[in-house]
């Protein structure tokens, strides 16, 4: 499924649009808050013309629609398609792991390490 948002975030950044825009442009009454029946969802992302698999395009359907109620979520659709790099929990357990094991071989506390991340001072990591 992520190769797949990759592959839809990658189109519509080579078209230099968000897919907020890219519904919209479908000229289909299309709101934040829509609940779409899946045969509109289908128009709607054939119309975005992402070159999906029919396959893809079901993966698609299953992330608006979860629940399989036969309405999909446009607001769901876009949060999971539009959130910025996820990083699955396996993956933050690794980095933590990593930055921890690295703390203890450097003998370094946690404040330090915090101060190397913490370039202006003010307390925050930005």
């Amino acid at each position: 499924m992520q190769y797949l948002i990759s592959k839809i975030k990658g189109t519509l950044k080579d078209n230099g649009v968000t897919l907020w825009d890219a519904l919209l442009s479908t000229n289909l009454s299309v709101t934040e808050n829509s609940k779409v029946p899946v045969n509109e969802f289908k128009f709607i992302i054939n119309s975005l013309n992402l070159k999906l698999t029919l396959h893809e395009k079901l993966i698609l359907i299953r992330i608006a629609d979860p629940e399989c109620s036969g309405k999909c979520d446009i607001t769901l659709f876009i949060k999971k398609i539009e959130s910025d790099d996820e990083i699955t929990d396996h993956a933050r357990h690794l980095i933590l792991e990593k930055f921890s094991t690295a703390l203890f071989y450097n003998d370094m506390s946690i404040q330090k390490a915090f101060n190397l991340f913490d370039e202006d001072g003010n307390g925050e990591i930005s």
